[in-house]
């Protein structure tokens, strides 16, 4: 472990009973995201839904989207009592899965999984996705590793794969028959230290877009951690 950090597992329940850990990790999620150069989701167009980041904001002097619709003033991609929400929501779920990394009892880094079905994959990322991965599966259930993040001060010390381990002997022990499902961008650190424990990409950015990737494993028990 990272010196002088702890790793603490977290819910909806934990979160609702400290709600300054809760703040915490709202304000870094919209830190992390609005900042990361991977996801440029700096400012958001309320209409197309379309992001702009940090470089054309503050330094181009982007004020306005005009993307096939009319002149619409750009706002804050994330804001923090709606992320506050948004996390209470998926941490309230049955299956999910969660992780908070502290450091001098700050949060500094966060990941979490939850246990979703097929159709919900669907859903999301359309039957081109689906269609892919759907033969390989022998559970309806899938775990979608949905969130990892590490502040931006505190990145290359190994603080992300801890998480990644975290969560995954997790998902190992408890679902080693579910297939695993991530999203990700292929520039991203956080596609290494998934591709070291078993993760595969089966859907690359000449079809994903975005620079996004889709990774997989076949099994929950084929990822290479201990349990």
């Amino acid at each position: 472990m990272n010196e002088g950090t702890l790793m603490s597992r977290f819910d909806a329940k934990v979160l609702r009973s400290k709600p300054q850990v809760l703040h915490q990790l709202a304000e870094l999620y919209c830190d992390i995201f609005s900042m990361d150069p991977n996801f440029g989701e700096y400012r958001q167009c309320p209409v197309c839904k379309g992001y702009f980041n940090h470089q054309q904001v503050e330094v181009e002097g982007v004020r306005f989207c005009e993307n096939n619709h009319p002149k619409t003033e750009i706002v804050p991609a994330w804001e923090v009592e709606k992320v506050k929400v948004e996390i209470l929501d998926q941490s309230s779920e049955q299956g999910f899965f969660g992780v908070l990394a502290f450091l001098n009892q700050k949060v500094v880094g966060f990941a979490w999984a939850r246990v979703i079905l097929f159709p919900e994959v669907r859903k999301h990322w359309g039957d081109k996705i689906i269609d892919k991965v759907q033969p390989y599966a022998k559970t309806l259930n899938l775990v979608y590793f949905d969130e990892l993040a590490v502040d931006l001060k505190k990145r290359n010390k190994g603080l992300g794969k801890e998480m990644v381990v975290f969560v995954c002997r997790w998902a190992k022990q408890e679902h080693p028959d579910d297939m695993t499902l991530l999203r990700t961008h292929k520039d991203s650190p956080a596609k290494h230290i998934y591709e070291s424990i078993g993760y595969i990409i089966f859907a690359d950015d000449t079809e994903y877009g975005g620079g996004r990737v889709m990774m997989k494993a076949d099994r929950c028990r084929d990822l290479n951690v201990t349990v």
